[in-house]
């Protein structure tokens, strides 16, 4: 079964099951193989005729097209063109959508073959799970702060990992795995809770919430209440969900000043954006009286996509953004086989968790969180209904 399953994966495919391992592990290797498979993808795609008219039907194509021609536009006018045109290269990460689709797709494969890249990330995330729960608490051990290991790029990778094992779990067909799942999911919640980050906390709360309104399964659901509750039996967890009314504070440098002094200053001067990427500190500095070290974003997809690319670059991330959502939910409603169909609900749930994160944090901004963002949507679509030819 193993060299069955070794010899009839093609090189895309191995590139793609490679990604998705290596997405919460290591930048190194991930950014790499989107560009490579996108390269090898664009050389099938002229071995292929045929191929160009079925692109106008997949439904990413229109607004992602549409929102990176308008922030590769924004070099022309960037305040600070150098840093715009060194992140150009970011623009071709949503490629992975249609690479992806493309593989896995309806009528290109399987239904369960989309479960592969899938398993392979649920995979990546358990061993970075075992790497912080032994790595974060060493560290505090030889005195560095519990507090200060975290980062906010890990937990979110836990955060999507988490919410698909949620929707696996109660599964029937996959009753021998839930020792396994179940396992995956504790190690990555401890991974979750050692970084300390409450917007994701939160968003995994509300991605509990999700997921049992939608799948009418609340079991899960008290699960998720009682380990957060028996969390907060540890002394430094008690200290971070205690301490959230200090972001609010003026002097704390943070969200608050952000959205109510630097926002509010800025979007109005540049309603054509400041530039792709060509925010810096001091840019926001200057409108508040205190804020973060090395802070150049504003905390916020919805805000900080606007003053990069302007209020058009906006209108056409929302429209990416709202499609790919559509996508998910049809999934859910149309897919009948338990399995598939679990995927297509955790799928749902991590997206939303990813959105409501991004009201707190700009995720959509960070490279790995982006290949994230866009690995989700490609196999949203690859379980979608199969387009016309």
């Amino acid at each position: 079964m193993i060299r069955a399953f070794l010899n009839q994966r093609t090189l895309l495919e191995w590139g793609v099951l490679t990604f998705a391992f290596s997405l919460p592990l290591t930048i190194a290797v991930a950014e790499p193989l989107v560009f490579l498979l996108i390269l090898g993808a664009g050389i099938q795609g002229m071995q292929s005729r045929g191929e160009g008219p079925r692109m106008r039907w997949h439904p990413f194509l229109w607004p992602v097209a549409a929102f990176v021609l308008i922030a590769g536009a924004t070099a022309l006018w960037s305040v600070r063109p150098e840093l715009s045109l060194s992140r150009m290269h970011r623009l071709l990460i949503p490629g992975m959508i249609f690479i992806v689709a493309a593989i896995y797709g309806r009528g290109a494969a399987s239904p369960f073959r989309v479960m592969e890249p899938a398993v392979f990330f649920l995979a990546g995330c358990t061993l970075l799970s075992l790497h912080d729960i032994v790595h974060i608490p060493r560290a505090a051990l030889a005195g560095a702060s519990l507090e200060s290991q975290g980062n906010m790029r890990d937990p979110q990778m836990y955060l999507v990992s988490m919410a698909v094992l949620l929707a696996l779990l109660p599964v029937p067909r996959l009753r021998l795995w839930r020792p396994l799942i179940a396992a995956a999911l504790a190690l990555q919640g401890l991974g979750m809770i050692l970084h300390f980050k409450r917007g994701v906390w939160l968003a995994f709360l509300l991605v509990s919430v999700c997921h049992g309104g939608i799948s009418r399964r609340w079991k899960p659901l008290l699960a998720v209440a009682i380990l957060a509750a028996a969390s907060l039996l540890y002394p430094a967890v008690r200290t971070r969900v205690t301490a959230l009314p200090s972001l609010w504070a003026d002097e704390a440098g943070g969200r608050y000043a952000l959205w109510t002094d630097v926002a509010p200053a800025l979007l109005p001067r540049y309603p054509q954006g400041m530039g792709w990427c060509a925010v810096n500190h001091d840019d926001l500095s200057a409108h508040t009286g205190y804020v973060q070290a090395k802070l150049n974003h504003l905390h916020n997809n919805i805000l900080q996509v606007a003053l990069e690319t302007g209020w058009l670059g906006l209108a056409a991330w929302g429209c990416w953004m709202g499609v790919a959502l559509g996508v998910m939910v049809r999934n859910v409603r149309q897919i009948r086989d338990p399995v598939p169909g679990a995927l297509a609900l955790g799928i749902l749930c991590a997206f939303i968790g990813l959105l409501v994160n991004g009201m707190v944090e700009y995720n959509f901004g960070d490279t790995e969180l982006l290949m994230l963002f866009c690995f989700l949507m490609g196999i949203a679509q690859a379980q979608g209904v199969r387009v016309p030819p």
